[in-house]
């Protein structure tokens, strides 16, 4: 089961997830030269195109990506939970961006004993 997690079975070739790490879904992208800008701003400064959000660019660059078929991102009733991290919620956001690159379901849940 975490061999499937980790992608421990994989290849040791280069993975795809590290050129997923680097999107920031928050911003926007350049689709002709890849740059970089704040989610504000709408064209790239050097080639005058519109920009795509970071979610467009991932989605694209997953779907290039042959590896990402085989990895299913659905946690089933029977996948065993480990708690892996523990923290705020905007520290735990970016790790699970970075979790998620790698094809690694996750979930973010609240401590039961903190409610109340």
């Amino acid at each position: 089961m975490l061999r499937r997690l980790f992608s421990l079975d994989r290849s040791p070739a280069k993975s795809a997830a590290n050129k997923h790490c680097d999107i920031d879904t928050d911003s926007n992208y350049c689709p002709q030269c890849g740059a970089e800008y704040r989610a504000e701003i709408e064209t790239c400064a050097d080639c005058g195109v519109p920009l795509i959000p970071g979610v467009e660019k991932l989605a694209n660059l997953r779907q290039q990506d042959a590896g990402a078929q085989r990895h299913s991102m659905e946690i089933s009733a029977a996948d065993q939970l480990v708690t892996i991290q523990s923290g705020k919620l905007n520290y735990l956001k970016p790790l699970q961006q970075l979790l998620k690159a790698g094809y690694v379901p996750s979930i973010l849940a609240g401590d039961p004993a903190s409610k109340g």
